[in-house]
């Protein structure tokens, strides 16, 4: 895909953080983006903070949840009834968990409750395969399409002790991706994870249990994700990592981080 001009991006996690900063990115190119996120609230302001560097940029905002079936369901829909194709889908809803992880405590798996398990899988694994199964089938029938998912530097190459769950969720992550890209290469669709260090985002800012030693500015991430969006049709990046350079001290590098 050479230009976004008048293609249809659909980013979950829209109304803050990477996904934010994608859909601004994406529609600076001239796409068409629905914002998918839980709170219309947000996802209204969202979309006004778009606004400001997009002018004019054609936009929806979808209050739903990645972790329902049927939520993903209507949002392809929507996205379908209102522009009639779906180009690329950037999967960047995530979670850390929202009970112990927003207090700053991290959980040995030992202590890890099921619910909190289900929280930050639902989310950041199961939402990703509800958002692909929605999206899939429109972007089969055109012969074409660009999927990128969010993974996580720390969380997908290493164990995080005490972020069992986070862990565990993106490393499936990354293997759903490498798994998937294999099953759709042939109906051109191009399916890329993005590795990203620990980014300053309000996920980030409610744990204390990556005690991170530079920060990413999500806008970093979201031009990654746009090179792999822009990428030449035959090539690829895999599982790209993407650090704080300069790193700062003993900060992360790509040695010490896989």
């Amino acid at each position: 895909m050479q230009t976004l001009t008048d293609s249809v991006a659909v980013v979950t996690g829209g109304s803050s953080g990477i996904g934010l900063a994608t859909a601004r990115a994406l529609a600076c190119e001239g796409a068409r983006v629905a914002l998918v996120g839980r709170s219309a609230e947000r996802l209204e302001a969202a979309q006004d903070a778009v606004r400001v560097e997009a002018r004019g940029a054609h936009l929806a905002a979808l209050a739903l949840d990645v972790r329902m079936e049927a939520d993903m369901g209507t949002m392809a829909e929507r996205v379908l009834e209102r522009w009639g194709r779906i180009d690329v889908f950037v999967a960047a809803a995530g979670s850390a968990g929202s009970t112990a992880a927003t207090r700053g405590l991290p959980h040995a798996v030992a202590d890890l409750s099921p619910r909190e398990w289900d929280e930050v899988i639902d989310t950041n694994l199961k939402g990703v395969f509800h958002g692909l199964k929605a999206v899939l089938p429109a972007m089969m029938e055109r012969g074409g399409g660009e999927v990128v998912c969010v993974s996580s530097a720390r969380g997908a190459l290493v164990g995080l002790p005490y972020n069992g769950a986070y862990s565990a969720s993106k490393h499936g992550l990354r293997g759903l991706c490498a798994c998937l890209a294999e099953e759709v290469a042939s109906h051109g669709i191009r399916v890329q994870s993005v590795l990203p260090d620990v980014t300053d985002t309000p996920m980030m800012q409610a744990t204390r249990s990556m005690a991170p030693d530079g920060l990413l500015d999500p806008r970093q991430v979201a031009a990654t994700i746009l090179r792999l969006i822009l990428a030449p049709d035959d090539a690829l990046l895999i599982d790209p990592l993407l650090a704080p350079f300069p790193p700062s001290g003993s900060g992360p590098r790509a040695a010490t981080i896989g």
